[in-house]
C-alpha cells in the first residue's frame, strides 16, 4: 500500500489541490496521471485539517512511489509551504 502524506502543520486549511495548481480531486488527477495506481482511502493525523493522508494500490509499488514523487514535486507552487512524504507502508 503506498502512503501519500501532504502537510502544512499549522495551516488548518490547507487545500491540497491549490498548492498543486491543479483545478481537479488531488485523487483523480493522480489516478488519471499514473498508470496502474488506484486510490483506495484518505485519513488525517489527530483529525487535523493541516494534513492529509491518501492511500493508493498498484501492482509495482516502487516504480509508482517514483512516478508519484515526480508528479508531485512538478507541481507545487513556487513559494508554498506544502510539504509532502510518499512511503510504501505494510500496514
Amino acid at each position: 500500500m503506498i502512503k501519500l502524506c501532504f502537510f502544512d502543520y499549522g495551516n488548518h486549511d490547507l487545500d491540497v489541490e491549490k498548492e498543486l495548481m491543479i483545478d481537479v480531486d488531488v485523487i483523480d488527477f493522480i489516478t488519471d496521471q499514473i498508470q496502474n495506481i488506484s486510490f483506495d482511502s484518505t485519513s488525517n493525523e489527530a483529525d487535523l485539517e493541516d494534513n492529509w493522508i491518501y492511500w493508493f494500490n498498484s501492482n509495482d509499488e516502487n516504480e509508482a512511489v517514483c512516478k508519484l514523487d515526480k508528479l508531485i514535486s512538478s507541481k507545487i507552487k513556487k513559494g508554498s509551504k506544502l510539504k509532502y512524504k510518499i512511503e510504501i507502508d505494510e500496514m
